[in-house]
């Protein structure tokens, strides 16, 4: 694992919220080890976590280019990651592939589905993006998030029932986690607008 006494100071930060002083940390790091895929992985969730999607990417491909044990002991789940950013960077068939990717490496897992729908919505594929909801659902039937953008896609289709009945469901899965998520009432009443 990451043993750079460096990284393992910036942890401190971390809980503290300091993702600035983290930065330092892991770049000061980072100069020491230049070939430590693992520090570039940590420098990605961090610019992630700061919202700066473009400096996430370059870092994650800098940690596929290095590899590391993170990668290697999380490959599917670092290509779903990597797929998202993709996804927040409008950069919609990139992320496609990297859903396809993440999806080879564990085809039990519902994230990447999820991930390439998003992406398939967005770019105004509606039945890929249904497909891949779907499965995201059968993997996860609690996945509330996945009910939304289905419904997001029926919507899109103009079959409002489906959307109606997708946003619903997902509305009862938030009541019944108690989560905080808001998306599915909005998109519910901009349905009924519609009907």
């Amino acid at each position: 694992m990451i043993t750079d006494p460096n990284f393992v100071s910036g942890f401190k930060y971390i809980l503290e919220g300091n993702f600035q002083e983290v930065l330092t940390k892991i770049q000061e790091a980072i100069d020491k080890n230049p070939e430590n895929g693992d520090l570039y992985f940590a420098l990605g969730m961090i610019y992630y976590e700061l919202g700066k999607i473009e400096e996430a990417i370059v870092a994650l491909n800098d940690a596929k280019e290095h590899g590391g044990v993170i990668f290697s002991a999380h490959e599917a789940e670092f290509y779903s990651h990597f797929a998202l950013l993709y996804v927040l960077n409008k950069e919609y068939l990139k992320a496609v592939d990297l859903s396809k990717e993440a999806i080879n490496l564990d085809p039990d897992n519902p994230d990447p589905y999820y991930i390439s729908g998003l992406a398939f919505n967005a770019l105004n594929k509606e039945e890929m993006a249904i497909t891949n909801f779907k499965k995201s659902i059968e993997l996860d039937p609690i996945f509330y998030q996945a009910y939304n953008n289905l419904g997001i896609s029926y919507g899109h289709l103009e079959q409002f029932d489906k959307a109606k009945e997708s946003y619903e469901k997902a509305i009862e899965l938030v009541e019944e986690l108690d989560a905080d998520y808001y998306k599915a009432h909005m998109n519910l009443a901009g349905i009924y607008k519609h009907m």
